[in-house]
């Protein structure tokens, strides 16, 4: 009986102190992230747009920032703009199948910076909470599974920071205001094309637009860090966007994907598409 009772204490020891780990844990983790959101939305400030014809940059530039941003920018509000605030939902390419997810995401104007929080289906009953971000010209990537287990854990890192930074313009599509960055150098390829290069403390990347007929950018292309078991190599890599309309003033693609473009072929391994958007000052 006594050897009973002892095993029956033990399992509420050992499960006790499990709960108690998985709790420290769990809140550790969204502690880290809410920390790295109030740093972007104390610190954003506007990046001081106007709708003036933007005379300074490429010709392509100018006809999709007259085609997506409203003349009365300072009406709406849109000037004032300090963090933009977005919904989405979508897939992942993970263990060789497409995984959904859901993610919350806030972006800086300026400085640049964004924290994307995401909930991924890992497996049968499995959720991975992943967040990534560039936040203070450094970049992060870490990767919970049920909030708990560290998967995947980078930061600040030459490869991790370029990536992020690389991350800050693809992403710019969904908040077009930031193209008048001073941050912003702009090399223009052709009547349908330019090529942007940012400079954030040591980290340096560079990323070329492409824009169709109607002045919206279709496609993103540059080169990027991909983990590869012999280490970090740049290899191209490509965005597309598509389904354009209207959100909080301003016209912005819904939907869009990346991927990797190696000698086997083209690796698409992120869909996603916008469910809300928020230009907040």
């Amino acid at each position: 009986m006594t050897r009973i009772t002892l095993g029956i204490t033990a399992f509420w020891v050992v499960l006790l102190a499990f709960v108690t780990v998985f709790i420290y844990r769990w809140q550790e983790f969204q502690r880290g992230n809410q920390q790295l959101v109030s740093i972007l939305q104390t610190e954003a400030r506007p990046t001081g747009v106007s709708a003036d014809g933007y005379p300074d940059l490429p010709s392509p530039v100018q006809r999709y920032l007259t085609r997506v941003l409203p003349q009365d920018l300072a009406a709406r509000g849109l000037a004032a703009s300090k963090v933009v605030q977005l919904e989405q939902t979508g897939t992942f390419w993970l263990n060789n199948r497409w995984q959904p997810f859901t993610a919350s995401q806030v972006n800086s104007l300026s400085p640049l910076g964004f924290v994307w929080q995401a909930r991924v289906q890992a497996g049968p009953g499995l959720k991975a909470y992943v967040v990534d971000y560039y936040v203070h010209a450094e970049g992060g990537l870490e990767a919970r599974l049920a909030g708990v287990l560290t998967l995947v854990n980078s930061r600040g890192t030459p490869m991790i920071n370029s990536s992020e930074l690389m991350r800050v313009l693809a992403e710019a599509p969904w908040c077009p205001i930031v193209f008048t960055s001073e941050q912003f150098s702009w090399q223009p390829e052709d009547a349908h094309s330019a090529t942007v290069t940012v400079r954030d403390g040591d980290n340096e990347v560079s990323l070329t637009y492409h824009f169709n007929e109607a002045y919206e950018i279709e496609a993103i292309s540059g080169l990027r860090y991909r983990e590869t078991p012999e280490g970090a190599v740049l290899t191209p890599w490509r965005g597309r966007f598509w389904n354009y309309a209207e959100r909080a003033g301003v016209r912005l693609p819904l939907d869009g994907e990346v991927a990797w473009l190696l000698p086997e072929g083209e690796q698409t391994y992120w869909r996603g598409h916008i469910e809300q958007i928020r230009y907040s000052q």
